[in-house]
């Protein structure tokens, strides 16, 4: 625990960061280019129909796509509508993204990567999950009890990404 006078004492000094952060990682084979699939993943205006669960996007700044861009997704989760803010923290195509939101006390940060392969495009998703208010920490037992859940969304917005791609290419 640091002591000295001029710093506070932190959650962070009882709690290491990474010890209270969730991650949970998928990855599908999609048998198309980096290209092809880095640009129906960032394509916005899309995502309800290449996306089961999203029912509908809001895009809250002008411009193409990129960094600092930000927008509402509203997708069943749970069984029940849920919507969150997002925004393109990082964008590189065709290698990758990430995405994060602030909700329910809770940063999120989802990182995609797209690697090359002889059949087509490794595409993975990394889900990250910290507390950064009160809220969220006390949730934080209840996260580690939705991770299987979680994971079953991510695997399920993959499978639908790919099913679309793929039935195009």
């Amino acid at each position: 625990m640091n002591s000295s006078p001029d710093k506070r004492i932190t959650t962070h000094d009882f709690i290491g960061y990474h010890a209270a952060m969730a991650s949970i990682t998928v990855s599908i084979d999609i048998a198309a280019s980096p290209e092809v699939v880095f640009d129906t993943a960032v394509d916005l205006s899309n995502w309800p129909e290449v996306i089961d669960d999203i029912l509908s996007i809001e895009i809250l700044t002008n411009g193409p796509v990129g960094v600092g861009t930000v927008f509402r997704e509203t997708r069943t989760m749970f069984g029940k509508e849920a919507t969150e803010e997002m925004t393109f923290e990082s964008i590189e195509r065709p290698h990758g993204y990430v995405l994060s939101a602030h909700s329910g006390g809770n940063h999120y940060v989802t990182t995609s990567r797209l690697e090359p392969t002889p059949t087509g495009t490794l595409l993975h998703v990394e889900f990250k999950s910290r507390p950064e208010k009160l809220l969220g920490w006390l949730f934080l037992p209840m996260g580690w009890m939705f991770k299987g859940m979680i994971r079953k969304c991510l695997q399920k917005d993959l499978a639908c990404m790919k099913a679309w791609i793929e039935s195009r290419t």
